[in-house]
């Protein structure tokens, strides 16, 4: 790829960084260096200024995707040098100027997904969008799955169509509240002891409107999965056991809205998740959209008696298995659901992360790929720092013999070849710490802790 590197960089900060960026590409400025590099080669760079950054340091690197069109990648420093597209600004004020104001005021009639009032049908779209190319980025293979994720991603929120969750929204009071596993709604008068929440919600409209959907046969239940458990299960002292039906959700729902519980099944959610099949075909320049094909636009309402008693989607498949095989069959589903779950959940962190103009820009012009790419360098591919915490942790433990006897089994542990190594000991002998200094002398990136019963 052709990148171009631009250098905001004071006092001794300047030369450092200079001296990294010469080495990687051509200067043709005195702020300015450009060169064809690969993925490889970029992550190298970053990682280098990264060392050498201080509060002086602010370098921002731009793909050129076109002659027209140049893509922010990433900023090392400062990045209140740049805007958000990484342009250097060439004029400052600090008096607030109108065409920046930004509007927080809510729109009547809008439907909003969270506090920063981001439009719900332009949330909903881009973290199916992110879930689904997410999902592609780590498993290029399982294209069905990946569908999985984009139909969870455009539904994980349909459910705060909920009048009490948009009354509540909208209340100047709320804009900095941190929701907790779902919990919105702040209200003394409002209790979700009685009242569905919105991922509740949201599994029971896909219930109904998956309920003759086509072609997502091998995916529905993967789907089910996602929006019921991207929030944790409520925590209910009274009613745990009024909820864990379908037709118990309806009725706890139909308890508090009387007859417009069925309108904002079967016509306020078909019109929301109309609205993001609009989004979609807009972005993917006219293709039909997968939603649309998959979902008639009509309910009947006899759909809830069939699922009057269906439960709501465990958290993991433990029925008691008969033989090796079957028990093989829960893992792959538990493992299945765990990666369709977790890239809807990074999606929607993500993108809740975006002001609702931010988010409207990428949308409008067709950049949530960038967005993407972003976050991967910001987040996936930053070296860890856990050797640096482990140092950390054996400064703990006292001289003692025993430390020291520990220390030399982690380095006996090291210079063993294979990729499998085998560590016994007594119960106490601290083979965890032991384990835990060998994993910093290996230089190790994560640590995944298996325990058995």
């Amino acid at each position: 790829m052709m990148v171009t590197f631009v250098s905001q960089c004071e006092k001794n900060s300047l030369k450092k960084t200079r001296r990294v960026l010469d080495a990687f590409a051509n200067r043709i400025g005195d702020n300015t260096w450009q060169t064809l590099i690969t993925e490889d080669g970029l992550l190298t760079v970053k990682k280098m200024l990264r060392k050498t950054a201080s509060k002086n340091t602010a370098v921002s690197c731009h793909w050129i995707r076109t002659r027209a069109r140049s893509e922010l990648l990433w900023v090392v420093g400062n990045k209140n040098k740049f805007n958000e597209q990484g342009i250097v600004p060439v004029n400052t004020t600090l008096k607030e100027v109108f065409m920046d104001t930004k509007q927080a005021k809510p729109v009547k009639g809008m439907i909003y997904a969270n506090t920063h009032l981001q439009p719900l049908n332009h949330h909903l779209f881009a973290v199916g969008f992110v879930a689904q190319q997410l999902y592609l980025y780590f498993y290029p293979d399982k294209r069905n799955q990946a569908n999985a994720a984009f139909i969870a991603g455009c539904l994980h929120d349909i459910g705060k169509l909920d009048p009490s969750f948009q009354d509540w929204v909208i209340k100047p009071k709320n804009q900095n509240y941190q929701a907790e596993d779902g919990q919105h709604i702040d209200d003394s008068k409002f209790s979700f002891e009685k009242h569905p929440r919105h991922n509740e919600i949201s599994a029971l409209i896909f219930q109904c409107i998956a309920d003759q959907a086509k072609g997502i046969r091998q995916i529905k239940q993967s789907i089910k999965h996602a929006i019921y458990w991207h929030h944790a299960k409520p925590f209910r002292t009274k009613a745990k056991d009024e909820f864990d039906t379908y037709g118990k959700l309806y009725n706890k729902l139909k308890a508090s809205m009387g007859d417009n519980a069925w309108t904002l099944i079967s016509e306020n959610a078909i019109a929301m998740l109309n609205s993001v099949c609009e989004l979609d075909n807009h972005y993917k320049e006219g293709q039909d959209s997968f939603l649309r094909k998959a979902f008639s636009s009509d309910v009947d309402d006899e759909v809830l008696s069939n699922y009057q008693n269906t439960p709501l989607p465990n958290y993991k498949e433990y029925d008691a298995a008969e033989n090796t095989q079957e028990y093989e069959k829960q893992i792959r589903i538990n493992a299945n659901n765990n990666e369709i779950r977790a890239c809807l959940i990074t999606a929607d962190r993500w993108v809740s992360s975006l002001s609702p103009n931010e988010l409207l820009s990428h949308i409008k012009n067709k950049n949530l790929d960038g967005f993407i790419q972003e976050q991967l360098t910001n987040n996936v591919f930053l070296e860890s720092d856990l050797t640096t915490h482990i140092q950390e942790c054996l400064k703990q433990f006292p001289n003692s013999e025993r430390t020291i006897k520990q220390s030399s089994v982690a380095e006996k542990l090291a210079e063993v070849t294979g990729r499998v190594k085998v560590l016994a000991g007594a119960a106490g002998c601290g083979k965890s710490k032991i384990a835990l200094e060998w994993a910093g002398l290996s230089n190790a990136q994560q640590i995944i802790w298996v325990c058995m019963p």
